[in-house]
């Protein structure tokens, strides 16, 4: 009886163990793990086909491996000892780097069992090359933001503190344990109580905030200045989770601006005396040159006219014989003409009446036509008469302008034609020289020995004009001088 039934339990047996059989090499054949199976001298006797994938071998080259030709060089020496503990333990997991078919090296996880059947071990490995990489990354990632000096800190999208680095710390005076969890308007100044949600919401919608200048509050209470660098967190499908902030230190920045920014006011109030020094000057100048002016023709003209009246009632008393004495007279009536004539030249250069009693474009016509007489060289006049007539001071100016620049051509230009514009555009005057010379050069324009070009700037400058001049080498120059037709003035 016992017989019958053993051999019956044999009999049924066989199919069950034919189909776990199968089972197993179905799993086998289909595991998403690579499987291999290796003899007590290491040699690969079976492998899975995602074995063949992950080591790049086929199944067929790696039955004709041992486990030291998939093993890099430099852990040659540890594989004695992890086969050992396989052995004496029975099973053994952890983790082994591997070298494929095509010489990468790879990290896998492995779990392995001894004489799974008697002298056959087993290994079921994973690639975590990938997680190992990414974990390598967040570590360097970790150790840079850990050592960086700039404070580096990460929120929620309601503003609750995440992370918070040692540069966090050193800027702000806490510790991160005061920190992580807390609002991050505990650092925010109640002078800006909506900076916090504005810059929320701008995260919220992906926006990146680079160099946001700011103010913060320390531990100690004093206010710091800050330049924040704000991006949007994002999980792995994309959605954002929260922000990062990265907070540089500018107090002392700002600090130097601000003495910058004193100083340069300091500049620029001392340059605004030194124009209206400079104008001061140039209106003591003009009225002195009128004074002179008036004088000259006055008090000389009248006594040169008075000597000219004697010496003819003079001459008419000489006798016939006294031919010596009427000729010396007459030689001292021509020497007192010319000399009114000269006094009538110093005393129009000094200043011309034509601008007092006829206006800038006569006075203009008049100097440019003395200045052809003198040098020969051709000048082309446009000049638009500006109605209601400009202001004397502002008139003087633009004639003294001229008048220098006409000077410099002469001296310095070697120009044969040269062209005036005079035209108004909207509310502004503008005056345009150009000659044909040689052409002013730039180190001449910036020498701050060239006070032809500094008085004509400075001229421009106390009516709050402009002033350019440009010189092409073998073409000539162009001055330009843009001035407002209502700018005040002393002069």
């Amino acid at each position: 009886m016992e017989t019958k039934l053993l051999e019956n339990t044999i009999v049924s047996s066989e199919p069950e163990a034919e189909e776990s059989q199968w089972r197993l090499q179905a799993l086998f054949e289909n595991a998403r793990d690579a499987i291999l199976m290796a003899d007590e001298q290491m040699c690969f006797v079976d492998a899975n086909p995602e074995a063949s994938v992950l080591t790049g071998y086929r199944r067929e080259e790696l039955l004709k491996l041992r486990v030291q030709d998939v093993t890099p060089l430099r852990n040659q020496s540890l594989l004695q000892g992890i086969w050992q503990n396989l052995i004496s333990a029975g099973k053994l997991d952890g983790e082994y780097e591997l070298q494929r078919k095509d010489g990468t090296i790879i990290t896998v996880e492995f779990r392995a069992v001894a004489n799974i059947v008697s002298g056959l071990q087993m290994a079921i490995l994973h690639d975590i090359t990938e997680r190992k990489q990414a974990e390598q990354v967040r570590s360097l990632l970790a150790a840079i933001v850990d050592s960086s000096d700039d404070a580096i800190l990460s929120k929620s999208l309601d503003g609750i503190i995440l992370s918070w680095n040692q540069g966090a710390e050193r800027l702000y005076g806490y510790a991160a344990s005061e920190m992580i969890g807390q609002s991050v308007s505990i650092l925010i100044s109640p002078q800006r109580p909506n900076e916090l949600q504005e810059i929320l919401e701008r995260l919220k919608g992906g926006e990146v905030i680079q160099r946001y200048e700011t103010r913060r509050i320390r531990k100690d209470g004093t206010h710091i200045d800050v330049s924040v660098t704000l991006s949007p967190v994002r999980d792995a499908s994309g959605q954002i989770i929260g922000g990062s902030a990265i907070g540089h230190d500018i107090t002392q920045r700002k600090q130097i601006e601000a003495e910058q920014k004193l100083l340069y006011e300091q500049v620029l109030d001392g340059e605004k005396q030194l124009h209206h020094l400079a104008n001061h000057l140039q209106t003591t100048r003009e009225e002195e040159r009128a004074y002179l002016a008036r004088e000259i023709h006055d008090q000389l003209g009248q006594a040169l006219t008075a000597l000219k009246m004697d010496l003819a009632w003079l001459i008419k008393r000489f006798s016939n014989e006294q031919s010596a004495l009427k000729e010396k007279a007459a030689s001292m009536g021509n020497l007192v003409d010319e000399t009114v004539v000269a006094v009538r030249r110093i005393a129009t250069e000094l200043r011309p009446g034509l601008l007092d009693h006829l206006g800038l474009i006569p006075a203009i016509e008049w100097h440019v036509h003395e200045f052809t007489q003198r040098t020969d060289i051709i000048c082309d006049l446009e000049l638009e008469e500006i109605k209601p007539a400009l202001e004397n001071g502002l008139a003087t100016q633009l004639f003294r302008i001229i008048q220098e620049a006409l000077t410099n051509i002469a001296r310095h230009a070697q120009a044969t034609q040269l062209q005036i514009t005079l035209t108004t555009e909207v509310e502004t005057i503008v005056l345009c020289i150009e000659d044909n010379g040689l052409g002013i050069q730039r180190s001449e324009i910036t020498n701050s020995k060239s006070l032809g070009v500094l008085g004509m700037r400075e001229r421009a400058l106390a009516y709050g004009g402009q002033f350019q001049i440009n010189g092409h080498t073998g073409i000539g120059t162009l001055l330009e001088v843009r001035i407002p037709r209502q700018a005040g003035g002393n002069n």
